[in-house]
């Protein structure tokens, strides 16, 4: 059975394939619905705006990745793109969770 991949974002944008979009926009739609594609995920730790053992949570989505679908992961491009992503927010002091999702389509 399918499982969304997002239940209760606590903000209403995301950053999907290098763009902020949107809760509403149709490209983040797709990951509140039931999906049969195969994802990976690591949920991070936010500690006052910092991401808590990140390169850790980067390495183990990455050898799950190679253990499956053995796809190329760009873990530089997803460490990046995470800080722009809170630097965008301007999170400051949040403390919270962060959800890396990866899917062979949406890297």
């Amino acid at each position: 059975m399918a499982y969304p991949l997002i239940e209760s974002p606590l903000f209403n944008t995301f950053w999907v394939d290098g763009k902020l979009l949107d809760r509403n926009s149709e490209e983040v739609k797709v990951f509140f619905e039931p999906t049969e594609e195969m994802t990976y995920y690591e949920t991070v730790r936010i500690y006052r705006g910092v991401l808590l053992f990140l390169e850790d949570h980067l390495a183990r989505l990455s050898k799950s990745v190679q253990g499956v679908e053995n796809f190329p992961v760009d873990l530089e491009y997803i460490e990046k793109s995470l800080v722009e992503y809170l630097t965008g927010l301007n999170v400051g002091e949040y403390n919270g969770n962060m959800r890396i999702i990866l899917t062979k389509t949406h890297l």
